[in-house]
Formats: structure tokens, C-alpha cells, sequence
């Protein structure tokens, strides 16, 4: 990441910080060439040889047929928590619970002891 042309995600996202503070912590100040504000647009220029990026790992989301190799990063790896909030009382309260339900499913199934995975959903 120190030689090769950067692809830098928009620092306006606030996925970018993370990225700028790992960047940081390993001492890596990339040959920035482009900053872009989309992930499919960035794993595109990757795709034809114009530089690598550090992003999240949505490769799902990408279009198949790319030429993008992903290596996991050494270190501490920066986490993206989320979390859920509705109205109580709103209209959607009961349908915000089932989906609340089913997030949580998904994530005790990542984890594969049966729990959630602790910080992400209370």
C-alpha cells in the first residue's frame, strides 16, 4: 500500500475514518491517485489495474466477473459497529422487533455459539 497507486474512499463517509486511523497505526501513508464516493465504482477501477483501495469487505455486493484479489488485514483490524433504533410506540414498533429478532439471529449464527455477537445489538 505504500508504492502501488490508492484508490481512497470518500473521507466524507464515516467508513473512511476507520481506514485513516488503521492507515495510520501501521504507518502506511499511500500514493494517493483517485477518491471516489462509491464502493462498486472502486472495486471497477481495481478491477482494471488503476490502483488498490482499502474498503470494507463487501465483495457480495460486487459485480461478478472482477479480476480483485482481497487479503485480509494484518494488525488490529479497525470494526464497524451498527445498531437499531425505532419508536417504541410507533406504528412500525412491531415490525421494528421482528426485524430487530431477525438481525440478531443472523449475527448469533456468525458467531456460532447461539449468542449475538457482544457491542453489536442490545
Amino acid at each position: 500500500m505504500r508504492t502501488e497507486p490508492f484508490i481512497r474512499y470518500d473521507p466524507s463517509a464515516g467508513v473512511w475514518r476507520l481506514a485513516e486511523r488503521y492507515l495510520q497505526a501501521q504507518g502506511i501513508r499511500p500514493h494517493q491517485r483517485l477518491e471516489v464516493d462509491n464502493l462498486a465504482t472502486i472495486a471497477a477501477l481495481v478491477d482494471q489495474g488503476l490502483g488498490i483501495a482499502l474498503v470494507p469487505d463487501w465483495s457480495c455486493l460486487w459485480p461478478h466477473g472482477m479480476s480483485i484479489a482481497t487479503i485480509a488485514l494484518p494488525g488490529a483490524v479497525p470494526v464497524r459497529r451498527i445498531g437499531v433504533i425505532w419508536r417504541e410506540r410507533g406504528p412500525h414498533a412491531a415490525l421494528a422487533r421482528v426485524f430487530f429478532q431477525e438481525v440478531r439471529t443472523v449475527l448469533a449464527s456468525l458467531d456460532g455459539d447461539g449468542e449475538a455477537l457482544p457491542g453489536t445489538l442490545a
